[in-house]
This record gives structure tokens, sequence and C-alpha cells, in this order.
């Protein structure tokens, strides 16, 4: 029951809508994910601006259309960035993770992709398709 109650207090709150506003450094806007993730060029590695491209993008196309993407910090390799949903901002748990030499990318329970050009033509694909009824992050884990 508590598992159940959780589920939908989290479903209310990815409802319900927050996010970065126009002021707060927000890189990638709705109308513009194609055009920032187009300039992402993994040949250099990835650093601080295309990780955060990367993450909003992932976060606003696969995680939830309500909330935003903090700006992601570098971890062995790793650019880790914590994902917020709803009015409050809540976080959800983990973090999405971008791999700083290829752009592969990704989150617990959600899709991966091993490279920047696998991620945009997933993005593309995503902008056609009708999204589905639940977030990725809300789905059961994985039997294993």
């Amino acid at each position: 029951m508590r598992t159940r109650l959780a589920i939908v207090l989290i479903m209310l709150s990815a409802m319900s809508c927050a996010g970065p506003g126009p002021d707060n450094g927000s890189i990638v806007v709705d109308s513009d994910v194609k055009a920032a993730l187009a300039r992402v060029n993994a040949d250099n590695g990835i650093g601080y601006a295309e990780a955060r491209v990367l993450t909003e993008a992932y976060f606003a196309t696969f995680l939830s259309g309500c909330g935003f993407a903090e700006g992601p910090t570098l971890q062995r390799g790793v650019w880790r960035s914590k994902a917020r949903v709803g009015f409050a901002g809540d976080p959800l748990p983990g973090a999405i993770e971008v791999d700083a030499k290829t752009g592969a990318i990704g989150y617990q329970r959600c899709p991966r992709f091993r490279n920047v050009e696998e991620f945009r033509d997933a993005v593309e694909r995503a902008d056609r398709e009708p999204a589905s009824d639940l977030p990725c992050w809300l789905h059961d884990k994985p039997a294993g």
C-alpha cells in the first residue's frame, strides 16, 4: 500500500510543473533542443556545456515534461545530473549519467544510449512517437 501511495504522490508531483525559468542559466529550451544537440560533439570528449545540453535534453525527452535536470558535476569520468520533477522540484533517486569521453547517456530503469549520435536519433524518434503513460523511472525494477 505504501508503494502505491508513493507512486501516486510522485505522479502527482510530476504532473504539476516546476522548472528552471529563463533567467536561471538553462541552456536547453524545448524549441531549440535539436539545435543544441546538433552542436554537441564528443570527438574531444564532453565538457560541462555539452553535458548540460545532453542531460537537459534527456530529462525533457525521457524523464518528465515537468521539472529540470540540475547542472552536471564530473565524477570519475562521468557527468552526473540530478533530476527534479514536479512543482516542488522533488529529486529523483540517482542521476542522469553522461560518459565524459563518449557521450553515452542514461538513467536507471530508463533508455541508455551508447553515444551522442544514438541519443540524437532517439530524441528525433521520441518527437514523432506518442509518449508512454508512465515515465520510465516509475517502472518496476527489472529482475536480476
